[in-house]
């Protein structure tokens, strides 16, 4: 029987292989043809979570060597530093060197590639963020104008798009400034805040459609699975009553969080081989559902901020 990391392991996968897929990897499974797949995130995580697998990370090579024009490096870079997690932050070399932006030597036998990737067409609801990204140009105009989708007929603050945006706040400040000048936006202050929405969404949504049916946080899913990955990795080798402490700590940090997000987080009720049991079973549940395309999580908000530790915050 699989333990723990490795379940979360084989989950994870076959979530980032069906993400990949969906967006031109040589792979078999599509899961999320319904969801909208978020190209630098995927692309920042899987340098993390994907290194078990060699033939995942030779494909995705492929992928870059091929379509790197359209990602954003900066949002990438922008978006390890949210992450907050040091092993994410010592990928970003190796991402570097996939998109071709790296200024270290590649070895003669990292520069070759399968060619089997194929850009699928544009028009797959799921490619919302590279579609725009080929009208809007690659960088902080689309990653604004999808969190503005995401929230249509509502008004989203600066510091709503900056959490996902990987950009800083005075350069997500000035993308949302310059496209209310330009007439896509309305602004409106809000208690001494500024808050925009698009001014012609019908319009917008013509130019752009189809938009995909779950315009998925993925940001927060992935924070979410990166967390528990650190955890399996770290202890793999130790006893269960100290597996049991670090869970039921990791759990306790990031419980408001979840519960926010209508994630129904376990109760902790202080047995910790129980307590062990629970939380291990619940996440590698969520994983699961996720990976096979399930989970109702997908449906999050793609607006919604990274899962991050608070080092104070207890469960109720």
């Amino acid at each position: 029987m699989l333990n723990f990391n490795e379940q979360l392991t084989e989950f994870t996968l076959t979530l980032l292989w069906s993400l990949w897929t969906e967006i031109g990897v040589a792979g078999i499974h599509r899961h999320h043809k319904d969801c909208l797949i978020d190209p630098e995130v995927l692309l920042l995580v899987t340098g993390f979570l994907g290194e078990s697998d060699p033939r995942l990370e030779d494909e995705v090579r492929d992928w870059c060597n091929s379509q790197s024009y359209l990602i954003s490096l900066q949002r990438i870079q922008g978006l390890a530093r949210t992450f907050q997690v040091e092993e994410i932050a010592k990928k970003l070399a190796t991402i570097e060197e996939w998109l071709g932006k790296s200024s270290r030597r590649i070895p003669e036998d990292l520069r070759k590639f399968s060619e089997k990737s194929k850009l699928p067409p544009l028009s797959q609801p799921s490619l919302l963020m590279l579609r725009m990204a080929t009208i809007f140009g690659v960088g902080s105009r689309t990653v604004s104008l999808v969190a503005l989708l995401t929230k249509l007929g509502s008004e989203v603050s600066v510091a709503d798009v900056t959490t996902v945006a990987g950009f800083s706040k005075t350069n997500t400040a000035n993308t949302l400034a310059t496209l209310h000048l330009g007439g896509l936006l309305h602004k409106v202050e809000v208690r001494n805040r500024l808050q925009y929405c698009l001014a012609h969404p019908k319009q917008l949504v013509a130019l752009i459609a189809p938009l995909p049916r779950n315009m998925t946080g993925w940001l927060f899913i992935f924070s979410f699975i990166v967390l528990w990955t650190c955890y399996a990795k770290q202890n793999t080798s130790s006893s269960p009553l100290r597996r049991a402490v670090a869970a039921v700590q990791l759990m306790k940090a990031t419980f408001s969080q979840l519960a926010t997000a209508g994630w129904e987080p376990p109760v902790i009720e202080g047995n910790p081989a129980q307590d062990l049991e629970r939380i291990e079973l619940w996440v590698l549940k969520h994983v699961e559902k996720i990976a096979n395309g399930s989970s109702p999580q997908l449906k999050a908000s793609f607006l919604l901020p990274p899962l991050l530790i608070e080092k104070t915050r207890g469960s109720k």
